[in-house]
């Protein structure tokens, strides 16, 4: 049995401007072309290779895998290795997009805590609670933290739960060794389970995970203000800190915080005069 085009098309399932561009490619001939109107014609051979061109891109296959496969193999058996391939391709696909969908979900979640952010808060002295963190305690320049906070979300994963921080161990400014930890915190709860995680790592010869520290940090009471612009300016809001602490005869312990709640983004730097940071320093006991 002979079929033009439109009815073949009806019954492969394939658009006739599918059969044409197939045609075009070599996958998939007529069986004759009307020299006088063009008409394309096709047998009962071409349902069969129809069908297994249909199949092939359902999973994923490129025209030129199919070309391959059609020009080489003959049944399921000739084509496993393809298909393995393919399997492990759309398998580390699938990983790529499960980073990015993590990343996205990451940059979501910072977008509704700025917009909630308070724009009107001022000095004073709160009670924060235990958080849990993922970070990376260094000594050096204060500019150098940058680098570690896209590991520490990867390691954060889906557990991220927040602005990124640091603290400063140091009481005075330094130039050059300054101690410094970077800190991603995580849902409540996380640490002991990230912790075995990054343990068994280790042991099984991972060094990714070796560098970052799961542990919660005390909570207690501290003397906050935000700080709005560039970090070039930030001296002047630690100035206000000193001023609030001396006025209200408090003293300041370390480490400090800062809280990064509007900074550089991940893809724009964004203009410093938007930046919001919350300073924050721990009040000590009498």
């Amino acid at each position: 049995m002979e079929y033009r085009i439109g009815d073949f098309s009806l019954i492969a399932r394939l658009s006739v401007k599918t059969l044409r561009f197939y045609h075009e490619e070599g996958l998939l001939e007529p069986d004759r072309v009307d020299s006088f109107t063009g008409y394309r014609y096709y047998g009962e051979g071409a349902l069969e290779r129809a069908r297994v061109i249909s199949k092939l891109r359902d999973l994923e296959f490129s025209l030129a895998e199919i070309r391959e496969i059609l020009a080489t193999c003959e049944d399921d058996e000739s084509i496993v290795d393809r298909v393995a391939r393919k399997a492990k391709e759309i398998e580390d696909k699938l990983e790529r997009f499960r980073r990015v969908d993590e990343e996205l979900s990451r940059m979501l979640q910072s977008a509704k805590e700025k917009s909630i952010m308070d724009a009107n808060a001022g000095t004073e002295v709160k009670t924060i609670g235990d958080i849990d963190v993922v970070s990376v305690r260094y000594k050096g320049k204060y500019a150098e933290m940058g680098r570690f906070f896209g590991g520490l979300f990867r390691a954060a994963g889906r557990d991220s739960a927040g602005a990124p921080f640091a603290l400063y161990y140091d009481e005075e400014f330094k130039d050059d060794d300054a101690d410094i930890e970077v800190c991603i915190p995580l849902k409540t709860g996380t640490v002991a389970r990230r912790s075995a995680e990054v343990s068994d790592t280790m042991k099984a010869g991972g060094e990714q995970s070796a560098a970052y520290a799961f542990r919660t940090i005390p909570g207690g009471s501290v003397a906050s203000t935000l700080h709005r612009g560039s970090y070039e300016t930030i001296g002047d809001s630690y100035k206000v800190l000193a001023d609030y602490l001396a006025t209200n005869k408090l003293s300041g312990t370390t480490p400090s915080r800062e809280l990064y709640l509007k900074g550089p983004g991940i893809i724009f730097r964004g203009n410093p005069k938007n930046y919001v940071t919350e300073l924050q320093i721990p009040i000590k006991e009498k």
